[in-house]
């Protein structure tokens, strides 16, 4: 089970590398840097990782960033499948940010984690610079 799944995560990591390539060439020469950008980013933090919220960051990141680099071409509802393979990635590193965190006993009631807060923020970032083009 264990060699699946590092072998789904290799294939669905070359995929996502794969698609911002793709989104590199297909999009007009003023804003290719940007997929350019994110390739080398998730390169870097795919071979020297600094932890795991950084890569669910990231993860999060491709997901909503792969429709917007690909609806000019294919239309908005087709751009959205090409993302959608990322979404193992990301169970995958909520996973391991699960793992990852520290258990604190506290008197405190539940509340939002540092985790969650996080991808609340991105999440409405995202949306709102992809209302903003």
């Amino acid at each position: 089970m264990i060699i699946k799944t590092r072998l789904i995560l290799l294939v669905l990591r070359i995929y996502a590398a794969v698609a911002l390539i793709a989104g590199a060439i297909l999009s007009p020469f003023p804003f290719s840097f940007i997929p350019i950008m994110l390739f080398t980013v998730y390169l870097y933090l795919w071979w020297w990782p600094i932890n795991y919220n950084v890569n669910l960051l990231i993860h999060l990141y491709l997901f909503f960033a792969l429709p917007l680099l690909f609806s000019p071409q294919i239309g908005p509802f087709l751009s959205i499948l090409i993302s959608m393979p990322v979404l193992f990635l990301i169970d995958h590193s909520i996973r391991e940010a699960a793992l990852s965190a520290p258990y604190y006993q506290t008197e405190r009631s539940r509340s939002l984690t540092g985790n969650g807060r996080s991808l609340v923020l991105l999440m409405l970032v995202v949306m709102g610079i992809s209302l903003l083009l």
